[in-house]
């Protein structure tokens, strides 16, 4: 397979790999992380008000919802790698997800797993997850942008404003 070039736009291999990233999130531990993802963190709650040791304690290592998040955290670690290292046109993946999004409250979760050493492919190279929402903001402020995800809106953004940024 031949590399993207980011400034050459996406080719058809970037499309089929897209499609193959996106059947990977309907199914198994990703679909249920996601869907874990979206009954803990409702559209508008401000990351800053979110007991995260709270969510540590009802989601310890070996359990269900340990397993839900790392899935969700792990689908955009490998994402990462893949746009990182060229394999995969990044526009596509932050026109398709908002990643940014998704770091805002799993980051501090990613972040609190590296701190402790834990051993995790999240804990370890949650690095790939991160840069991608950091691309992904860029992106989304950039003039190349097509999707403009409401997320941040509901927090009661004006329309057009910026999202936020992705915290460090």
């Amino acid at each position: 397979m031949v590399a993207s070039n980011p400034s050459d736009g996406p080719t058809y291999n970037d499309a089929r790999l897209l499609i193959q990233l996106y059947d990977m999130a309907r199914d198994g531990s990703i679909r249920r992380g996601f869907l874990w993802y979206l009954d803990h963190f409702k559209e508008g709650t401000d990351p800053s008000t979110v007991d995260y040791e709270a969510i540590r304690a009802r989601n310890p290592r070996i359990s269900d919802g340990y397993d839900a998040w790392t899935s969700v955290a792990s689908f955009f670690e490998t994402t990462g790698v893949l746009v990182r290292n060229g394999v995969l046109y990044g526009g596509l993946v932050y026109e398709r997800w908002p990643v940014e999004w998704y770091w805002r409250y799993l980051g501090p979760l990613v972040q609190k797993e590296r701190a402790i050493g834990q051993v995790c492919d999240t804990g370890c190279f949650g690095d790939n997850f991160e840069w991608l929402a950091e691309q992904a903001n860029a992106w989304r402020r950039s003039d190349k942008a097509k999707s403009r995800w409401l997320s941040w809106r509901s927090a009661g953004a004006e329309s057009g404003a910026d999202p936020p940024p992705v915290p460090s």
